[in-house]
């Protein structure tokens, strides 16, 4: 099968996004699906109207004089460090907020930081920010999601959202978020993993 040249990238697709896809289009010219995959591709980074998509990733806020700041309007989190300083952030504010309940949920966000913050993120290309590399996620992420989906009747669909109802319903029942929580506060993984399994089994029957 002849190789499908990789399409012309318009000149709105930011830089990042431009670099990934070369990088996508070398992986898909070599897989099965390579036509289908490449058809996505040359839309995603083609048709006119993903350029307000990738505009909205990159919009940033104004201030109070109506003036563009460097604050990004949806700022990303993909690094670990980027993880653990929203969970810190969430903790505060549960933390001003007072109560016994938000307290051991800062608790647990405290943990989840302390643990994103031991994490080292390798690989990671230093010519591209925070908010270049989550894009960069968004292209591959919508492109791997229309290639590799995989038909279903909605009948199936229909009775999959009955059976999780009915766990949701079981959970909500359960109470399961105090069961997993001891009297001091800290997540009983015990507990938590058993509750999991659970789930996972009425789901699957």
């Amino acid at each position: 099968m002849p190789v499908i040249a990789l399409p012309h990238i318009e000149s709105w697709v930011p830089a990042a996004v431009n670099h990934e896809a070369v990088r996508l289009y070398d992986q898909l010219v070599t897989e099965e699906k390579s036509a289908d995959g490449l058809k996505v591709l040359s839309r995603l980074i083609c048709d006119p109207r993903m350029k307000v998509v990738w505009q909205e990733l990159y919009k940033t806020k104004r201030n109070e004089k109506y003036e563009t700041t460097d604050i990004f309007l949806h700022p990303a989190h993909v690094s670990h460090l980027s993880w653990a300083a929203e969970y810190r952030k969430q903790a505060l504010e549960l933390r001003k907020k007072g109560g016994e309940e938000n307290e051991r949920a800062v608790k647990l966000l405290e943990a989840e930081a302390a643990a994103e913050e031991g994490i080292e993120d390798f690989g990671a290309d230093p010519r591209w920010s925070e908010q270049d590399r989550a894009a960069q996620l968004f292209l591959r992420q919508a492109c791997r999601s229309a290639i590799d989906i995989e038909p279903v009747y909605l009948s199936e669909i229909q009775t999959t959202v009955a059976k999780l109802r009915t766990v949701a319903a079981g959970l909500r029942t359960l109470m399961i978020r105090r069961t997993i929580l001891r009297s001091d506060g800290r997540m009983d993984l015990h507990r938590l993993m058993i509750s999991i399994l659970l789930v996972q089994s009425d789901a699957a029957n």
